[in-house]
């Protein structure tokens, strides 16, 4: 019964032409729980667009998203080595290499100094 209810909340593709397995052992359960933390990034990320849309008049849509999540993102020195091997790596690539890197981001897990680590949708 959870099974059905569960399919009836988070429907699957082309559930209406196949059976509904129930989520009866740990692979099943795994899986669908990676299907819906994807479910719930791709809703994070809808939010994020639609506020930094919303906002645009007074806030650049990126700031707004950069100033939305709780992370640290900061630019890389363009002489570090990390930026140095990035770049090295998308100059020898086929589809970078006719474009200039403007710059690169370090996104870290913490929230600088002041933040806390809520979201502010």
């Amino acid at each position: 019964k959870m099974s059905s209810e569960f399919f009836q909340l988070v429907p699957k593709p082309n559930m209406d032409y196949d059976s509904i397995n129930p989520v009866d052992d740990m692979t099943t359960y795994s899986n669908e729980l990676k299907r819906l933390d994807y479910i719930l990034d791709f809703e994070t990320c809808e939010a994020l667009v639609l506020g930094a849309m919303l906002n645009k008049s007074t806030i650049h849509p990126l700031r707004y998203i950069k100033e939305s999540l709780p992370t640290d993102i900061r630019p890389l020195e363009e002489s570090s080595l990390e930026a140095q091997l990035i770049m090295k790596y998308m100059y020898q690539s086929r589809g970078a290499a006719n474009h200039r890197i403007e710059a690169i981001f370090k996104v870290g897990e913490d929230p600088p100094p002041g933040r806390t680590g809520q979201w502010k949708l």
